[in-house]
């Protein structure tokens, strides 16, 4: 994609919903990360741009829709060259919204990071904290392991009946 300007980013519909994984809070590895734009009427012209990240855990079925804040959290631990956060591991949380909805976001605070992937025993080194994943980091002890997409969507198909 290339360089991140956090300052044009705004989002706040998340397409990864809280079915999506068990916990409050869960680390997912980045498998790609696009830019698109989007309707928006309270905007100069009707449309902004918006990012979208996507996980490995669940290939193209799921993304996460970014805000400026996720995104300076991302750009604090990895840079804002994009291309280089594939295969990068970040903390996602459920959060409630002011009216009382369930939803989800990149932990935002890039100070919190270390401490959620310390006790998931990932350990961060380098410039940019970029990570060195021991081989079960989506299944850490305080930071629940990612439901797969097809149990995502089989969970989703039997919430209506």
């Amino acid at each position: 994609m290339g360089k991140v300007n956090t300052q044009e980013h705004a989002g706040n519909t998340a397409k990864l919903n809280e079915h999506d994984f068990e916990g409050d809070t869960t680390l997912l590895t980045i498998s790609d990360y696009r830019e698109v734009m989007i309707n928006d009427d309270k905007v100069e012209g009707g449309k902004r741009k918006t990012g979208l990240l996507e996980f490995a855990e669940f290939g193209d079925s799921r993304v996460q829709w970014t805000t400026k804040e996720m995104l300076d959290a991302v750009v604090a631990h990895y840079g804002d060259e994009s291309n280089d956060w594939n295969g990068k591991v970040i903390p996602v949380e459920k959060f409630k919204t002011g009216k009382g909805e369930v939803r989800t976001r990149v932990v935002g605070d890039a100070a919190e990071w270390s401490g959620i992937f310390k006790q998931a025993g990932v350990t961060l080194v380098s410039k940019y904290s970029k990570v060195a994943i021991n081989p079960v980091h989506n299944n850490p002890v305080t930071a629940p392991k990612a439901k797969s997409a097809k149990s995502a969507k089989s969970a989703s198909r039997g919430r209506g009946r």
